[in-house]
């Protein structure tokens, strides 16, 4: 539950950037034979899992990761909760889904407005907490993971700034450092692949480098593929992609200093350390470009490696998994009594094997655009029991697909197939009965400052 911690909100360069600090609580004793170890979760925001070697890809983006996960377990096919930020990083803390922690996009007047994390919700960070583990949080996205949103509950110090990996890296290394003799609990987001891409030059990946523009080939992008009427301009797509895949080489590299930290102070093979991404990006799949629109792979597919303290050898685990079942999955890896008593503070997240990914209408800028917001005004639930995926949608406009036959969605089998969607329509009826949402209308939706909107503009969520 929410903890009442003073923080610290700093503006800087017209970008949101806030820090809060407070003393963390007596650490609870544990057994010499089974030491808490340390836990570290990595969110690359923005990162689609087909973008790294683990996952296939051919372009050497991902160096000190491909190496990472040939000693951890890689999932093939993680899902994210959501399309976009607050609600798939809720669910990584919750282990619940955006309609059960209710953070996600409300309308209000017709626009789109984040509800925050109700402060009853109990987090990974204060589970940990109350086990004695010292808590921390560096996130460079300023405008969705920002203090009056309440994913910061639990943590002894949240810090937000609006910066590149190579920078907010080493401030999570010299925190590591100021409690090398404790048991720490340690969340790193990195905003390199999110807009505008860190497209700074990287030497003999991309040959000529692309231009690191601030976002504007993305900009350009918008009236060219989200109108949906007109073949998609293939080669502004090569060159965003190339710019994508170069931030990516920029994430990399700051997760490769952040694991030769931990390994110098000995810490990496004892640690149990999670690398995953809160959602992908579209390249002009479905005429759609950038995040937050719509249910589809390539937003929602994303990577997810643990490494377990200890382990030396990878694994493959081809079973579907989302945002919300990484903290079970995270917690299962802690030593002893401790994988029994923390999982047990949370609900059980699958109760029939199934996942569900939801977008609830857009983001404003696109909701409410003349020329192609009729094509968001839509809540959509994706009901995955793989390899089906079951698309229910608020405007009739119903899906269905074979993830293994087609993996690009692009033969909606409703039309088809009518048994088989009214099948998964009443799985999804069934799971959502089953597993019952409390009411959030209550949770007020914080006003929004000065610099809340310039972090919100300089992402692009808003006009």
């Amino acid at each position: 539950m929410r903890r009442n911690y003073p923080w610290i909100l700093l503006a800087a360069l017209g970008l949101l950037s806030g820090c809060r600090e407070t003393p963390a609580p007596p650490a609870a004793p544990t057994t010499a034979a089974a030491p808490a170890p340390a836990v570290v979760l990595v969110v690359i925001d923005t990162l689609r899992a087909d973008h790294l070697g683990c996952y296939g890809y051919p372009r050497p983006t991902s160096p000190r990761l491909d190496a990472f996960a040939a000693g951890a377990t890689l999932h093939t096919h993680a899902f994210a909760s959501s399309p976009w930020t607050l609600p798939s990083h809720a669910s990584l803390f919750t282990g619940l889904d955006p309609y059960q922690h209710g953070a996600h996009t409300v309308l209000v007047d017709g626009a789109a407005r984040e509800r925050p994390l109700a402060d009853d919700s109990l987090t990974l960070a204060e589970a940990l907490q109350a086990e004695g583990y010292a808590t921390a949080a560096f996130a460079a996205n300023a405008a969705l993971l920002r203090p009056s949103l309440n994913l910061d509950q639990g943590f002894d110090r949240y810090y937000v700034e609006a910066t590149t990996a190579d920078r907010l890296v080493p401030r999570a290394i010299d925190w590591l450092h100021e409690h090398r003799s404790e048991q720490v609990f340690l969340f790193l987001n990195l905003m390199d692949t999110h807009k505008p891409y860190n497209a700074s030059p990287r030497p003999g990946l991309i040959d000529p480098p692309p231009a690191d523009d601030g976002g504007a080939l993305l900009d350009s992008l918008y009236p060219r593929i989200l109108p949906a009427n007109g073949p998609l301009p293939s080669t502004d797509i090569a060159r965003l992609i190339d710019q994508f895949d170069t931030a990516i080489a920029h994430a990399d590299e700051a997760i490769g200093t952040l694991l030769d930290a931990l390994a110098d102070d000995g810490r990496l093979d004892g640690s149990l350390v999670v690398v995953t991404s809160d959602h992908g990006e579209y390249f002009g799949e479905h005429h759609l470009i950038e995040h937050s629109k719509d249910v589809y792979q390539p937003a929602l597919h994303v990577p997810l490696l643990i490494k377990a303290p200890g382990q030396a050898e990878g694994r493959v685990v081809e079973a579907a998994t989302s945002s919300a079942d990484t903290l079970r999955l995270l917690l299962a890896q802690l030593p002893g009594d401790l994988s029994e008593r923390v999982p047990g503070r949370f609900p059980p997240h699958q109760l029939d094997g199934a996942l569900l990914s939801e977008n609830r209408y857009s983001r404003d800028k696109d909701l409410n655009h003349p020329d192609w917001g009729h094509r968001f005004r839509r809540e959509r639930t994706a009901y995955i029991a793989w390899p089906l995926k079951y698309v229910r949608s608020s405007d009739g406009h119903h899906e269905l697909y074979n993830l293994v036959l087609d993996p690009e969605e692009s033969t909606n089998l409703v039309p088809t197939q009518p048994d088989l969607a009214a099948d998964l329509a009443r799985a999804l009826d069934a799971h959502l009965r089953d597993r019952p949402a409390p009411d959030h209308t209550t949770t007020a939706l914080p006003k929004l400052t000065f610099e809340e909107l310039q972090a919100l503009r300089a992402l692009g969520y808003i006009r």
